[in-house]
C-alpha cells in the first residue's frame, strides 16, 4: 500500500512537470509525507520530488539537521533524476525524528522537513519487586517502562477483599514522574499487595504484582508520662509496647532493673495485645520514697525503645514553716509563714485558724483563707485584750495537711465597753451604803479587769461624782461599803469597771437614802443541846440605842434550801428547832431586826442531830472546831475565870479603841479634805462600831488619779465543812448555861460566783 501511495505521488508529479514549459527554474519541493503509523520492526518510506525546476537535480537527506550517510544499514536512499526515496527497514525508536529532503540545480535549491514518529509498544526498564522494610522508614518502589508514545504508570493496591483500588486516595503515597512509588514513614497499615501497570495504547499493558512486608521494631508511641498516686493508695504504671513478636519488656527504677520476683512491693503483669505487649507495674501501697523515675524497655529482633514514667506520690502538704505574728493591734493582727513541702501537689490555698485562749475553755474556731501565692494574712474583727492561739494549714488537691505549731498572741487592750451588771445599793445604817454588783460580761472587758470605780454624790448636787476604787477579785461578791455618809440623806451611786486601758461607761444611776438609825449588830449564836429531831439554840446581842423588834432563825439541811423561823419576842434569846431528821447535818444562823431593818447574820454553825432518843446537853462551836467532852466540875470554875478575864479585857479594849478611833478619824479627815464623803472597803458586818473605820497604818496610794483610800482585803470568809455525816463539831456548855468564849468570830458572807464569757 505504501508503494502504491508513493507511485501515485510520482505519477502526479511527473504529469505536472511535463505540463510545464521547459524553462530555467529553481527547484521546488511540494511536501514530504511519512506514513502515520510507523512501528518498530516494520519498514517505512518517504518520497521527495519537485513540482518544478530545471534539470539536472541533485537530492540529499538530513536527519535532525545532519546529513544521512550510509552508516546506518537500516536506512537506504534511492536517488533518481526527478525524485528521491528514503527507505528505513527495519524501523526502530532511534529513527524517530525530523527528516529533511534537499534538492538543488543550477538555478537554486529547496528543502522540506517532515517528522517521522515511530510507535513503540511498552517495555519494562525497571520492574517493581517484593520489598521488606522497617516500620517508620520510607520505601521507594521503582516501576519504569519504555515505549512510544511514553507509557503511563498506574499503581494499584489490593485490599483484604482482593479488589484493586487506585492509590490516589492515599494522600501520603506519591508517584514520581518516572513511575516510582514512594511511601514515607511506613506503618503496619501500609503492608500488603501492590500492582504497577504501564501502557501506551500499543498492545497489552504491562502489569507487575508485588508484596510489601513491614517489619515493626519494638517501640512506644508515647515516650514519657506522669502518674499521680495518693500516699497509701496503689499506683499503676502502664507501657504498651508495639512491635513484632517475640517482644520483651523490662522495668527499671532509676536505672536499676526491677525483678518480677525480687521485691514483694512490686507486681508486674504482661498481656498480649493486637499490636504488641501491654506491661503493667503495680505498687500496692505507695509512700513518699516510691516517687521516682521509672523506665520500661521494649526489645525485639528489629530494634528497641524506651518509655519513661515519673511517679509522683501525692500527699497532704506539710505544716507551714516559721509562723510569726508580725504586728498586733487591739482588733487585728498580721501573721506570716513560709511555704512548706507541697506533697507533690500544688498548694491551692492556706487556711489560718485562730481561736480565743481563755482559761483552757474551748472556743469557736475561726478560719480565713489565703491564696497559695500569699505567705501572710491579716486577721480582723478580733476581740480587744484577748489571748489567741493561731495555726496555719496548707491545702492541696489531696486535702488539708497538719497545722503548724501554735503561735500565741494577745490583742491590745481597750476600755471596757459595758458597765457592771445588776447594780444594787441599800442602806446599811445611818452613815453607810452597801453597793453590790456583778462584773460585766467578760466579752466586754477588752482586757484584764483591774477593778471598779464606785462613784457617789448627793442626789441634788451638781458636782461631779467622787470615786472610790476597788480591786477586782474573781469569784467573790463584788461589793463596796460607802461610809461616813450623812444621816437620812439621798445619794446617787454609779459603778464602772476599768482595766489597763482606762475605765468603761458608768452604770445607770441608783438613788438610795441612808437610814435614820443603825441596824442591829450580828448576834453571837450557840447550840445548847441536840436530840434526834431537835436543836436548842441561844444567842446574845450587843446593846444598841434602837430597840430590837425580833429575831429570825435561818437553818437548812446540808446543801438544802434555807428556811426561816421568826422569833417575835425581842427579849427571847433561845429557841428550839424541832421536826428535824436524825443523824443529819444542819447549818444555822440568826439575824436580829429593828425598825430600820434586818441586821447582819451571826456566824453559821453546823450541828448534827443525834442518832437515838437520848437528850444531849451539847452546844456547837463555830465551823472548823472539834467537839470536846469535859467534866462539868472542871468547866464551871474555868468558865467563871474566863468570864472575869474577858470582862477586864473588854473594858480595856473599849478604852483603847475609843482613843485610837478618835486619832484615826482626825487623820482620815485631814487626808480627804477635797472630798465631800469618804469610804472604806471593810464589810459593815465586820466593823466594830466602837472604833474608826479606817486604819491609817494600812493606807496607801493607787495609780489612778481619783483614788483616795487604800482598800482592805476581805479575807474573813467562812469555811463550812463539806464532808460526810462524821464531820460533827461540838463543844460543852458550862453548868451555868453560859457558852464558852472563842477568840475568833466568824462572819457570814454570801458568795456569788459569776463568770461571764462568750462561746467565741
Amino acid at each position: 500500500m505504501i508503494r502504491a501511495y508513493i507511485f501515485l505521488i510520482f505519477i502526479i508529479s511527473k504529469f505536472e512537470i511535463t505540463l510545464q514549459d521547459s524553462t530555467n527554474d529553481a527547484p521546488k519541493i511540494p511536501s514530504i509525507i511519512f506514513p502515520p503509523n510507523a512501528r518498530v520492526g516494520l519498514s517505512t518510506k518517504a518520497f521527495c520530488t519537485v513540482e518544478k525546476g530545471s534539470k539536472p537535480l541533485e537530492f540529499y537527506w538530513n536527519f535532525n539537521g545532519k546529513e544521512i550517510h550510509d552508516s546506518d544499514p537500516a536506512i537506504l536512499i534511492d536517488r533518481n533524476e526527478d525524485y528521491s526515496v528514503l527507505n528505513i527497514n527495519p524501523v526502530s525508536s532511534k529513527h524517530s525524528g525530523n527528516y529533511t529532503c534537499i534538492v538543488k540545480n543550477l538555478h537554486g535549491r529547496d528543502s522540506f522537513t517532515a517528522a517521522l514518529v515511530v510507535h513503540e509498544p511498552t517495555m519494562w526498564i525497571k520492574e517493581p519487586e517484593d520489598t521488606e522494610i522497617l516500620e517508620g522508614t520510607t520505601v521507594f518502589l521503582p516501576c519504569v517502562a519504555s515505549g512510544l508514545p511514553k507509557p503511563s504508570i498506574t499503581w494499584y493496591r489490593y485490599d483484604n477483599t482482593q479488589e484493586m483500588s487506585k492509590n490516589s486516595s492515599k494522600a501520603k503515597i506519591e508517584i514520581k514522574s518516572n513511575g516510582t512509588l514512594s511511601i514515607p514513614k511506613v506503618t503496619i497499615n501500609d503492608m500488603g499487595k501492590y500492582e504497577c501497570e504501564a501502557q501506551n495504547g500499543l498492545g497489552s499493558p504491562l502489569r507487575k504484582l508485588i508484596m510489601i512486608s513491614v517489619n515493626v521494631p519494638a517501640r512506644f508511641e508515647e515516650k514519657f508520662a506522669v502518674v499521680n498516686a495518693k500516699k497509701g493508695d496503689s499506683a499503676r504504671m502502664k507501657c504498651e509496647a508495639l512491635g513484632d513478636q517475640p517482644l520483651s519488656v523490662t522495668w527499671q527504677r532509676d536505672e536499676t532493673t526491677i525483678s518480677k520476683s525480687g521485691d514483694e512491693r512490686y507486681e508486674i503483669f504482661e498481656t498480649l495485645v493486637q499490636k504488641g505487649v501491654m506491661s503493667e507495674l503495680i505498687i500496692r501501697t505507695t509512700d513518699r520514697d516510691d516517687g521516682a523515675l521509672y523506665s520500661c524497655i521494649a526489645e525485639n529482633e528489629f530494634g528497641n525503645d524506651q518509655r519513661k514514667i515519673r511517679l509522683l506520690v501525692m500527699e497532704v502538704p506539710a505544716p507551714p514553716l516559721d509562723v510569726k505574728i508580725r504586728e498586733i493591734w487591739s482588733r487585728s493582727a498580721s501573721v506570716s509563714w513560709a511555704p512548706p513541702y507541697s506533697g507533690n501537689s500544688p498548694i491551692t490555698k492556706y487556711i489560718v485558724q485562730y481561736w480565743r485562749d481563755i482559761g483552757g475553755t474551748p472556743h469557736r474556731l475561726m478560719e480565713i483563707s489565703a491564696p497559695s501565692s500569699q505567705s501572710s494574712a491579716l486577721l480582723k474583727d478580733l476581740h480587744a485584750g484577748t489571748p489567741y492561739v493561731l495555726k496555719v494549714v496548707a491545702e492541696n488537691a489531696v486535702g488539708r495537711g497538719e497545722p503548724s505549731d501554735g503561735a500565741f498572741f494577745r490583742t491590745g487592750e481597750e476600755e471596757p465597753n459595758i458597765p457592771p451588771a445588776d447594780i444594787n445599793a441599800e442602806p446599811r445604817g445611818s452613815s453607810t451604803i452597801r453597793v453590790s454588783w456583778k462584773p460585766p460580761p467578760k466579752d466586754s472587758w477588752n482586757g484584764e479587769l483591774k477593778g471598779y470605780y464606785v462613784g457617789y454624790k448627793s442626789r441634788d448636787s451638781s458636782q461631779p461624782y467622787s470615786y472610790k476604787s476597788m480591786e477586782y477579785l474573781p469569784e467573790v461578791q463584788q461589793e463596796f461599803f460607802l461610809t461616813n455618809l450623812l444621816k437620812a440623806s439621798d445619794y446617787s451611786v454609779v459603778v464602772k469597771a476599768y482595766n489597763s486601758a482606762g475605765s468603761g461607761p458608768p452604770s445607770h444611776e441608783l438613788y438610795v437614802r441612808t437610814l435614820d438609825g443603825d441596824l442591829p449588830p450580828a448576834p453571837s449564836l450557840y447550840v445548847l443541846a441536840t436530840s434526834p429531831t431537835s436543836v436548842s439554840l441561844r444567842w446574845n446581842t450587843r446593846k444598841i440605842d434602837n430597840p430590837l423588834s425580833g429575831y429570825t432563825v435561818h437553818y437548812r439541811e446540808e446543801q438544802g434550801q434555807w428556811q426561816e423561823v421568826a422569833v417575835v419576842a425581842p427579849e427571847d434569846n433561845t429557841y428550839t428547832l424541832s421536826n428535824l431528821q436524825p443523824q443529819k447535818l444542819y447549818q444555822i444562823y440568826v439575824t436580829a431586826t429593828n425598825q430600820y431593818g434586818k441586821g447582819d447574820p451571826s456566824e453559821i454553825v453546823a450541828i448534827k442531830t443525834d442518832e437515838g432518843d437520848g437528850h444531849s446537853l451539847l452546844s456547837v462551836a463555830s465551823l472548823g472546831h472539834n467537839t470536846n467532852y469535859l467534866d462539868m466540875a472542871i468547866v464551871i470554875p474555868v468558865t467563871a475565870s474566863l468570864l472575869t478575864i474577858g470582862v477586864v479585857l473588854v473594858v480595856a479594849c473599849v478604852c483603847v479603841r475609843k482613843i485610837r478611833s478618835r486619832h484615826n478619824l482626825e487623820r482620815a479627815l485631814a487626808a480627804e479634805k477635797h472630798l465631800a464623803m469618804v469610804g472604806t472597803l471593810q464589810r459593815y458586818v465586820d466593823i466594830d462600831k466602837t472604833r474608826s473605820l479606817m486604819d491609817a497604818s494600812r493606807m496607801g496610794h493607787y495609780p489612778l488619779p481619783y483614788e483616795t483610800i487604800q482598800m482592805l482585803a476581805d479575807d474573813q470568809d467562812a469555811n463550812f465543812p463539806k464532808g460526810g455525816p462524821n464531820q460533827e463539831l461540838r463543844a460543852f456548855v458550862g453548868k451555868d448555861g453560859q457558852p464558852a468564849q472563842y477568840n475568833k468570830t466568824l462572819t457570814l458572807r454570801k458568795k456569788d460566783e459569776n463568770i461571764y464569757d462568750s462561746p467565741q
